[in-house]
C-alpha cells in the first residue's frame, strides 16, 4: 500500500491537501519536503538520496528533520 501510494504521488505534480517543507540540503540546494496529509504518513523528497533508494518510502534525512521540527514545534 506505502509502496504504491508513493508511486501515485510521485508521477503525480499536485496534490491539494499535501503540506510542502522547503529545505536546504548540507550543499546549498533546495528540496520539496511533503507530507501528503491525508491519513496515510507517506511522506516524500525531491533530493537525489530519496529519489533512488532502493527502499521506496524510506524517510530521508531531509523528512526525518522536518518531522523532528514539527514534533518540536
Amino acid at each position: 500500500l506505502i509502496v504504491n501510494k508513493w508511486k501515485l504521488h510521485y508521477n503525480q505534480p499536485v496534490v491539494p491537501q499535501a503540506n510542502h517543507h522547503s529545505v536546504i540540503g548540507s550543499k546549498g540546494d533546495k528540496y520539496d519536503v511533503v507530507d501528503l496529509n491525508d491519513g496515510t504518513d507517506v511522506w516524500t523528497c525531491t533530493c537525489p538520496a530519496y529519489q533512488y533508494n532502493k527502499v521506496p518510502g524510506t524517510d530521508c534525512k531531509h523528512i526525518k528533520e522536518v518531522k523532528q521540527k514539527l514534533k518540536t514545534a
